[in-house]
């Protein structure tokens, strides 16, 4: 493994006084060193601040950055990777946590596969109001393909569903994030961000690896868009990402790319349809 290489953990912190401590230390015990933890609080209001200064203060290689307002995940991310210097890239959500031995394991696998995307397994914590067919479809969903792909993946992702679209199990080639992100438009979509960037993320990439083993752990079941009932405005949050196929829509006629990617393009609408419904 080429110990050098260095990776940059871009974590954006929203209202997460009581869980960002944990995922910083979570990382900080990685048994691999070369990391760059950057903290982006998107302007929360309560604590979180004090605890992300705190954290900043504690340790030598986390960076702390402060949003001038609330802009969302997307945004925020984005301001994440201004500061990023790794070779590779990773985003944890600030409620979620790694494996001690994850980093080392990535960097070993990335040696063996150098590809721009490496997927792994994640270890799912429910929440309780969380139903058993909802923590069923999610591990189903978020279960990697094994093996090697390359190509067309967007098509293999939004198409074929071998992969799942989600940016934190995975680690990433940054000159990949920094197109992808570049080309993010910044409209809030508060539901289908990832999905978003994930397509142009997809765009960019042109391999990708996937390995069973889990090294994230993600909680389910305390987000915007809850568990398996949603009250009404939960509902029209995720309703708003559908403005996500319009975003992606225009990115394709940017790059004039919409005729190689018609299909990707229409399957992509029509799965957030169905997300809505």
């Amino acid at each position: 493994m080429e110990t050098n290489k260095k990776v940059s953990i871009v974590i954006p912190v929203y209202k997460a006084a009581d869980t960002i401590t944990r995922c910083v230390e979570s990382l900080e015990k990685n048994t691999y060193k070369n990391l760059q933890i950057i903290l982006v609080e998107d302007c929360s209001g309560d604590q979180t601040i004090n605890v992300c200064k705190k954290l900043a203060n504690t340790y030598d290689n986390v960076l702390y950055v402060e949003n001038d307002q609330n802009h969302g995940v997307s945004y925020t991310r984005n301001q994440g990777l201004d500061y990023a210097d790794g070779n590779y890239l990773m985003f944890v959500d600030s409620d979620d946590y790694l494996e001690v031995s994850a980093c080392e394991e990535l960097l070993k696998l990335l040696t063996e596969h150098p590809v721009d995307v490496l997927h792994f397994g994640t270890v799912l914590h429910a929440n309780e109001n969380v139903s058993d067919d909802l923590k069923n479809w999610v591990t189903n969903f978020l279960t990697p393909y094994e093996g090697e792909l390359e190509g067309n993946l967007i098509e293999k992702c939004f198409v074929d569903e071998k992969f799942d679209f989600n940016i934190t199990n995975k680690i990433w080639r940054r000159e990949v994030c920094e197109e992808a992100f570049a080309n993010v438009e910044q409209i809030r979509l508060v539901a289908s961000e990832d999905r978003y960037i994930f397509f142009l993320l997809m765009y960019y990439a042109k391999n990708y690896y996937g390995i069973i083993e889990k090294y994230y752990n993600y909680n389910l079941g305390i987000g915007v868009t809850g568990g398996d009932i949603l009250s009404l405005d939960q509902f029209e949050k995720r309703c708003s990402g559908a403005e996500a196929s319009e975003l992606v829509k225009r990115f394709l006629e940017k790059t004039g790319s919409i005729e190689k990617f018609r299909k990707e393009s229409k399957c992509f609408a029509d799965k957030i349809l169905w997300d809505c419904v």
